[in-house]
């Protein structure tokens, strides 16, 4: 995969890559090589980073992988500043701005003798008012590099996503990269009537649990990241409840947290799952409501039993 997008030879220009990432250590696992590569290939880089990632640190990573990278910085052959700055202006998104200031990047960097542009930015948290404007401007960058000497790679925290908003960013990508058992995994773009089978192999590459449960707390489909954390095999898990395996087993507080996250569109929280030998495991869970089908809550769960038994005995 970094062979196909980063690496050796021609630059291979019009790539516009999605970039699901989980923490800071997989967000800075992708961007560091790929930008030592387009340092070593001549080409102008412009590295636009946000929480999680500070300049300072953006900075720091990539310099513990390139020689000297403050004579780059010097010499003006990559830019490391706040994603706000580009994206933000008067206060408000400007995607209009934001695609004409790539597209002016990229003939300055010719002018200037570098053999293209290679951007990055993992966005800034836009409110949900955004979104739309947000996923018209990713069509607009999709369409607009594959005419120049570009290569761009748009990273979002995927915890922070839900099903629709993943739908519309593999939509407007020509690739999509996740971190899946210990690899990154490339899934290339197809066509939009195939995107349903595309947004299923996110789901199924993803080292973490994911669930889709009805408002009636029934499972209705479930990811083996997911069956490998309760033990439980995904027949199993489609003929139960979420109160059969939450720790809890309180119906009640069960129902009004399914209605809170009804009505709020989302939620973010711990709690304790009971699996199939008896164990109990503590997880972070991202739920994010879907008003289809009767309504639905498209779930994310992440293990962090070690993290707080760590915490507990220092």
């Amino acid at each position: 995969m970094q062979d196909l997008l980063f690496y050796g030879g021609v630059p291979r220009w019009g790539k516009h890559i999605c970039h699901f990432y989980r923490t800071k250590e997989e967000l800075t696992g992708i961007l560091v090589p790929y930008f030592a590569a387009g340092l070593e290939n001549n080409e102008f880089c412009v590295w636009l980073t946000s929480e999680p990632l500070s300049v300072n640190e953006a900075k720091k990573a990539l310099g513990n992988a390139v020689t000297d990278v403050n004579s780059y910085i010097e010499k003006y052959q990559i830019q490391i500043i706040d994603a706000i700055d580009w994206y933000i202006k008067l206060g408000k998104f400007e995607p209009k701005i934001a695609a004409k200031t790539l597209i002016a990047k990229e003939r300055d960097a010719i002018k200037r003798g570098f053999v293209g542009l290679r951007v990055a930015g993992n966005s800034p948290s836009f409110e949900k008012k955004d979104w739309r404007e947000l996923v018209a401007y990713e069509a607009d960058v999709d369409d607009l590099i594959s005419k120049y000497r570009v290569i761009a790679v748009c990273s979002y925290p995927i915890d922070k996503c839900g099903p629709a908003e993943i739908a519309d960013l593999v939509s407007n990508h020509r690739f999509t990269i996740i971190w899946s058992e210990d690899k990154w995994r490339l899934i290339k773009n197809v066509t939009r009537e195939r995107l349903e089978t595309k947004y299923q192999n996110i789901i199924q590459a993803t080292k973490e649990g994911f669930c889709v449960i009805d408002t009636q707390g029934n499972f209705m489909d479930v990811n083996p990241a997911f069956c490998s954390l309760v033990g439980y095999d995904p027949y199993e898990i489609l003929s139960m409840n979420l109160r059969n395996i939450e720790a809890s087993r309180d119906a009640v507080k069960i129902a009004q947290h399914i209605e809170l996250v009804k009505q709020k569109g989302y939620d973010l929280y711990e709690t304790s799952l009971i699996c199939k030998d008896g164990r109990n495991v503590r997880v972070e869970v991202s739920a994010n409501y879907i008003d289809i089908d009767g309504g639905q809550v498209f779930t994310f769960m992440r293990d962090i039993t070690e993290c707080k038994e760590g915490t507990s005995s220092e």
